[in-house]
């Protein structure tokens, strides 16, 4: 038996203090919480160990808004949390404070809270001066296997605000995925099927996305609050799913979990792609609830089937992310 394992988090919505424990009057524009910050370190240790991560450490994937309004300051404690290790302090003595991803480790892709660029009612819609600098340039793609080597995945970063180049604001929070990224992921997607995977290894390929499939949103996020993936972009992105065989689509934006298997058929036989969304992880305040991250655990069974896991760890009264009695997702590729 061999498996993979990373975390799954989104929609930190960092403030410009790392200590942030004050909120105002606007929820959309909260930053995170620094009591779950801590709670994230130590439940990444406590899972590093569980799943036996190596020396390596825990993998990860971020679906969108590292910061709150997309300021320079607010970016800056992002990264000094993620990628390294810093005293607080007003923490306790030789208390340390970060999770200390190397770029192997951590995989992110930005949000519309990321594009703002400090913009707000009505937030700005598309900032390119934070490709290349706060996050790869999209479409990327990146390759993590498993221990064993048994199980290869791989993870393409898309941009689900490119579509909105053309706007100077975003009213609605709407994702768009411009031609030239679907047609930039393409051609990685197509480079990739050049190299096929050594025998007795399964490839599995899956999309960071941080507008939602399955997001309908309802009369009042229509009027109000959050919008998902426009449908032209939802078409556009099932074909490229069904044409190279993409698995899973891991998303954010909405700050609620969520999993849907979508039907996409191509000529025959139909396939499925799967729709896993994150909770927000960070975003305060903590005592607010439902604050969250996914474990993945991807599984190689003996009878040569592979299994991949989402299971939810769930902010509770006792200060700490807990592990869901169920899991949100459990199929079979």
């Amino acid at each position: 038996m061999t498996s993979l394992h990373f975390m799954h988090i989104s929609d930190l919505h960092f403030g410009s203090k790392i200590t942030n424990n004050q909120f105002g009057p606007v929820s959309g524009y909260h930053g995170h919480d620094f009591l779950l910050c801590r709670g994230l370190m130590i439940s990444t240790r406590r899972l590093a160990a569980k799943t036996k991560a190596g020396k390596n450490g825990m993998q990860f994937v971020m679906s969108g808004d590292m910061t709150a309004t997309g300021t320079a300051s607010e970016f800056a404690v992002g990264h000094s949390f993620l990628k390294s290790e810093w005293r607080v302090r007003d923490s306790n003595p030789g208390a340390r404070i970060g999770l200390r991803c190397s770029k192997s480790q951590y995989l992110s892709i930005p949000g519309n809270h990321d594009h703002w660029d400090g913009r707000t009612l009505p937030a700005g819609a598309y900032n390119p001066g934070i490709l290349g600098r706060h996050f790869e340039q999209t479409p990327w793609c990146e390759i993590w296997t498993s221990p064993s080597g048994a199980i290869l995945l791989e993870i393409y970063g898309i941009d689900s605000n490119s579509g909105q180049f053309i706007n100077y604001r975003s009213l609605w929070a709407a994702g768009t995925i411009s031609n030239d990224e679907f047609n930039d992921l393409e051609t990685l997607l197509k480079k990739s099927d050049q190299k096929q995977p050594g025998q007795g290894v399964r490839r599995v390929r899956m999309i960071i996305c941080h507008h939602s499939i399955g997001f309908g949103g309802g009369q009042l996020a229509r009027v109000f609050g959050a919008r998902g993936l426009d449908a032209s972009s939802k078409r556009r992105l099932f074909d490229i799913a069904a044409q190279y065989e993409i698995t899973a689509v891991l998303t954010g934006h909405t700050h609620d979990p969520f999993y849907k298997a979508f039907d996409i058929p191509l000529d025959k036989p139909m396939r499925e792609i799967h729709e896993i969304r994150c909770p927000t992880t960070l975003q305060g305040p903590a005592g607010k609830g439902g604050a969250g991250f996914l474990l993945h655990n991807l599984h190689l069974q003996k009878n040569g089937d592979l299994q991949w896991i989402a299971t939810p760890y769930m902010w509770n009264k006792g200060n700490r992310f807990v592990k869901s009695p169920i899991d949100l997702a459990d199929f079979i590729i």
